[in-house]
């Protein structure tokens, strides 16, 4: 009795230390960004007063410092890019510095996993593909206008004269980074552990929509948070969710210079994106893993569901360890791996048997282990 009180006083307590981390988590998110600008705004207004532009007397005279401060924000929104740009990357610095101190490794702690090389390609052609459609479907669909005019106010400071290059780097990969790290690398991964990863996802969802400054961007946020929150929740990884949010991210900068000409070249996009979205939804959520991704899956993370899932992941680790996979060995594994998921699945997924609890008939293995040297004649993958 005595322990099961234990038990559950520490689930009580490991429950309120994730949602502290969540909390100050968010304090931080939001906290970097309101620092910088109060220190842009600081230093516009010390140089006004020391050029001799504002009077000295403006620091006693609370209309004429509320006059100045609302001419130094807008000056802010001309540096909303940068400002951006600092912030997320202090942000990270915080974050995975706040791991250190703690000897934790940032890597492990925020699930920054590494997944198939097969995927990055699909996973950035998604985000870009995602992008395209929501853009033009958002544009198909009658909003009232007080919504669209509250989203265009909301986003007119992001519309400046800045590179191209710069908006990428900014709002494309800082952000993507910054953002998956806060929003699934730590809160959806600290909920996951005391509810169902589904609605784990939806509450992070949620929390990323209403973090955004219009009623229109915090619909389609949450939903894209829920699509990023399902990838990273399906690869138990975060680098999915990061590359499909940079790609998001960057195609809307990309979208952002086709001229009121281009309707023609965005109508086309468009019409590309909705089978694009289609087919790689099948490949990256329901054709997950496939032999690439197990040959990728270094650290365990895949776990059969069946003797022959079992047997298939036994008989590529076998193959690893030999030293060198050749492009005929990885073909039978493919075969072997959509049989074996094929198979009838057990209540309980088994463990991974030993080398010494299986026997091996498959010929490719053992002319691989048996003829090491002899691999010319086959790409060694």
């Amino acid at each position: 009795m005595t322990g099961t009180i234990k038990k559950s006083e520490s689930k009580i307590k490991s429950f309120l230390k994730s949602v502290l981390t969540i909390i100050l988590v968010l304090l931080l998110f939001t906290g970097v960004q309101s620092f910088i600008v109060g220190i842009v705004m600081g230093i516009d207004l010390a140089n006004g007063i020391t050029s001799g532009e504002l009077p000295y007397e403006v620091l006693n005279d609370y209309d004429e410092f509320e006059k100045a401060l609302l001419e130094s924000a807008e000056k802010v929104n001309e540096k909303a890019l940068q400002i951006s740009l600092v912030s997320n990357l202090l942000t990270i610095l915080i974050i995975c510095l706040s791991y250190t101190i703690r000897k934790k490794s940032p890597i492990d702690g925020m699930d920054v996993k590494s997944i198939s090389f097969f995927r990055v390609i699909s996973l950035l052609v998604f985000g870009v593909a995602l992008q395209v459609f929501i853009t033009i479907a958002l544009g198909l669909i009658p909003f009232p206008t007080e919504m669209l005019d509250e989203h265009s106010a909301a986003y007119d400071v992001f519309e400046v004269n800045d590179s191209l290059f710069l908006q990428i780097i900014s709002s494309g990969l800082i952000t993507g980074i910054a953002e998956e790290l806060v929003f699934r690398g730590i809160i959806t991964n600290h909920l996951r552990r005391y509810m169902h990863p589904a609605i784990a996802v939806v509450i992070s969802a949620l929390i990323f929509g209403m973090l955004h400054p219009s009623t229109l961007a915090m619909v389609y946020a949450t939903v894209i948070g829920i699509i990023l929150g399902a990838l990273y929740i399906k690869y138990d990884s975060v680098v999915p969710s990061i590359l499909c949010h940079i790609a998001f991210n960057s195609m809307s900068c990309l979208l952002g210079v086709i001229p009121e000409e281009g309707a023609f070249i965005i109508l086309i996009l468009f019409f590309m994106s909705i089978p694009t979205l289609v087919y790689l939804t099948r490949s990256i959520f329901f054709n997950y893993p496939n032999a690439g991704d197990l040959l990728f899956d270094d650290k365990g993370r895949i776990k059969p569901r069946n003797p022959e899932e079992a047997e298939v992941i036994t008989k590529l680790r076998l193959l690893k360890e030999s030293g060198q996979i050749t492009e005929r060995d990885f073909r039978q594994i493919d075969r072997d791996w959509e049989k074996a998921k094929k198979a009838k699945k057990r209540k309980s997924a088994p463990t991974s048997p030993t080398p010494e609890e299986i026997v091996i008939t498959d010929t490719t293995v053992t002319e691989n282990n048996e003829n090491k040297g002899d691999s010319n004649n086959d790409e060694t993958l």
